[in-house]
């Protein structure tokens, strides 16, 4: 949604994690299991497409094949669940920024049914075929700098100068 410029500098200079935070109640029962070697608090779900900066990549990806093969084994999407888990596990959290669960304004915009959105999806998660413009160009001013489910199809939809000179003033902010 930003150009490549925009998105290196904005993470590069402010330097922190991003996620964009599940209610709790969407771990349970799912994360059940977890509850045996887990304190319930710390037991989150963000939503899958997040922001790891160097501090986070040092202090995650110890051997997490391992934790996610014996403890979220029985978990589907377990990087939904063990990444943000494990930033609350080790007090990593004043490395983050969090959004709420939202669909725009986090890095990623995904829409799904049920969330804050001004143009909501109707049903579970929508696949965009095309893209009014008054949407795109509300996406584009939003604070998000990835858009998810916008197939081939969506192309035409991309191709026009609003959107062109959108991407191109957001190189020099």
């Amino acid at each position: 949604m930003k150009s490549f410029d925009y998105i290196y500098n904005k993470l590069t200079i402010d330097n922190y994690g991003y996620f964009n935070v599940c209610p709790q109640s969407q771990c349970f029962p799912n994360c059940n299991y977890l509850l045996q070697g887990i304190e319930k608090k710390n037991i989150s779900k963000s939503h899958n497409w997040f922001i790891l900066n160097r501090k986070l990549v040092a202090n995650l990806c110890f051997d997490k094949d391992i934790v996610l093969k014996n403890h979220y084994k029985t978990i589907y999407a377990p990087a939904e669940y063990f990444y943000y888990t494990f930033i609350k596990i080790l007090d990593l959290e004043s490395e983050i920024i969090t959004t709420q669960n939202i669909a725009n304004n986090a890095t990623t915009f995904t829409n799904w049914q049920g969330m804050d959105y001004k143009y909501p999806s109707n049903r579970g998660l929508h696949n965009y075929m095309n893209i009014s413009e008054d949407e795109l160009l509300y996406l584009l001013n939003s604070k998000s700098l990835f858009g998810r489910k916008f197939p081939r199809e969506c192309i035409t939809s991309l191709c026009n100068n609003k959107y062109i000179e959108c991407i191109k003033s957001k190189e020099s902010d």
